[in-house]
């Protein structure tokens, strides 16, 4: 035991901050001071604690668990300094001690860690009070920074339950996403009763976020050494009490086969059980499953199905997936209106694909009315946001004067920057621009060969005709036909007659 500098009251060496008037101690004994250690060492002490704590691969040792967690909360480790709280509230490897549980606790929470917070929530809900200072024996010693707060003053156990400051402690947490507390605040101000009906529903839910949280980090080997049998031991294990997002996680790892092998009906398995409870990336996923017939049959309607599911809860990618169901007609029935709608919805969320699709509409005025401003607009924000297509496309406007004063300089300028980034579109529009504009035959070759290689049927197509004709390449049939069946293989139907035409005249 020391004293601190400010309050001079006795408290243990380990804390980071007073538990009494919230003093940042740091380190009281000099003469026992550690080595500073880099966060890097810190997050390896906090997985420690985790190893030692849940058993992997190391006997379960609550007492070298709670060693490491102490070195990393020294170290000004948030997460440990809330599992350290755990321990001491619970007797986990460490006597019980509700005052050191509340000191490591409110540690953290006064950093803004919103773990601590909601766990200094459950306590005053079982009796641990916050008391006003000025009401306490301790308030000639706090000071007056601190009479117009709640401080931890005096803490004894109680049949009082302190909801007050519960709830200011849940908002803390709750402010910052912090789920448990955002339910735990509601139940407050609904029921009081309905609190501790929950308080362990709550505690567990604790227990498995953490558990999923070290099975993802075994798994990719953040911060630990990568354990992949273990990692999947304990996904299994966090899956199997329900956890929704471990569920989801196990669906992932066997739909993409990332370190071990690939099992569509295992991924299948995870995905439903996390969508039926309404985890929308799960639906998404089911809805990729079933597009595209992994482990299942290809079922459109199915797929959009799990679109609609996810999308109705704000999933991007499923609103966007949507989109273009609606837009082609795929397992719903066509239309537009609804396509552009979703797009909307997906492009508000700055998703550049998206906005690219909505241009597209507007440019040709598909279930909205035709705007090529409006789709100059979206273009450009769908360019800034990186998509190159968006980028082509803006060379279309400019080469047609669609929406902007005609320019072949600007739209030149907007098919090179797509073009030389791969997009193959741009690619034989300039192959077209050498070819019929500028009548420079070897740009166009160039270009024209560049958007074939790419697998752009139209540029097959012209590539094709270059050596049926001899245009700006020596005449060679052969490879005209070469590039007629590529191209004919992609639907193209000008191809396939060309094709046909020239093997009848070569006959």
């Amino acid at each position: 035991m020391d004293k601190c500098p400010n309050c001079n009251k006795k408290i243990d060496t380990e804390f980071v901050f007073c538990p009494f008037c919230g003093y940042a101690v740091k380190s009281i004994n000099q003469d026992d001071k550690e080595p500073d250690i880099t966060v890097d060492e810190a997050e390896k002490y906090y997985n420690l604690g985790c190893r030692y704590y849940e058993g992997i691969k190391v006997k379960q040792n609550y007492v070298k668990a709670a060693k490491y967690f102490l070195n990393a909360a020294k170290k000004g480790n948030l997460l440990a300094q809330c599992r350290l709280g755990s321990m001491y509230e619970n007797g986990e490897g460490v006597e019980q001690s509700y005052e050191k549980a509340v000191g490591w606790y409110y540690t953290a929470a006064e950093q803004g860690n919103s773990e601590g917070q909601y766990c200094l929530g459950l306590l005053c809900l079982q009796g641990w009070t916050l008391e006003d200072a000025k009401d306490s024996e301790m308030a000639d010693i706090l000071g007056a920074n601190v009479l117009d707060r709640f401080t931890l003053s005096k803490r004894i156990w109680t049949s009082d339950q302190d909801y007050i400051a519960a709830a200011e402690w849940f908002s803390k947490a709750a402010k910052q996403g912090h789920v448990s507390a955002q339910y735990q605040l509601d139940a407050l101000y609904k029921n009081e009763d309905e609190v501790f009906h929950n308080l362990k529903k709550a505690k567990k839910q604790e227990q498995l976020e953490s558990q999923a949280e070290l099975a993802y980090n075994l798994y990719y080997g953040i911060g630990t050494e990568k354990d992949v049998d273990e990692a999947l031991k304990l996904f299994q294990k966090v899956a199997n009490k329900g956890h929704l997002r471990s569920q989801y996680n196990l669906g992932r790892l066997y739909e993409k086969a990332e370190d071990i092998e690939r099992d569509y009906s295992k991924a299948l398995k995870w995905f439903k059980k996390a969508a039926n409870k309404e985890y929308a990336d799960a639906q998404r996923e089911l809805g990729v499953m079933y597009e595209n017939g992994y482990g299942v049959k290809q079922s459109y309607s199915k797929a959009a199905y799990w679109y609609q599911k996810a999308a109705e809860q704000g999933e991007v990618n499923a609103q966007f997936r949507l989109g273009i169901f609606y837009e082609k007609g795929k397992g719903v029935k066509q239309d537009y209106e609804i396509a552009s709608d979703w797009y909307s919805r997906a492009a508000e969320q700055k998703y550049s694909a998206a906005i690219l699709n909505l241009a597209v509409l507007y440019y040709y005025g598909k279930g909205v009315e035709q705007d090529y401003s409006a789709c100059f607009y979206l273009l450009n924000k769908a360019a800034k946001l990186g998509n190159i297509e968006a980028l082509c496309y803006l060379g279309v406007l400019y080469e047609g004067g669609n929406g902007v004063e005609q320019s072949y300089e600007k739209a030149v300028k907007y098919y090179r920057k797509a073009a030389k980034k791969g997009d193959s579109k741009a690619q034989n529009n300039l192959g077209f621009f050498y070819d019929n504009i500028q009548k420079d035959y070897k740009k166009a070759l160039f270009w024209y060969r560049k958007a074939a290689k790419n697998g752009n049927s139209r540029a097959q197509f012209n590539l094709a005709f270059f050596y049926e004709s001899g245009t700006g390449v020596k005449k060679d049939v052969l490879k005209a036909i070469y590039w007629y069946h590529k191209a004919a293989a992609q639907g193209n139907d000008e191809a396939a007659i060309k094709l046909k035409s020239i093997i009848t005249n070569e006959k």
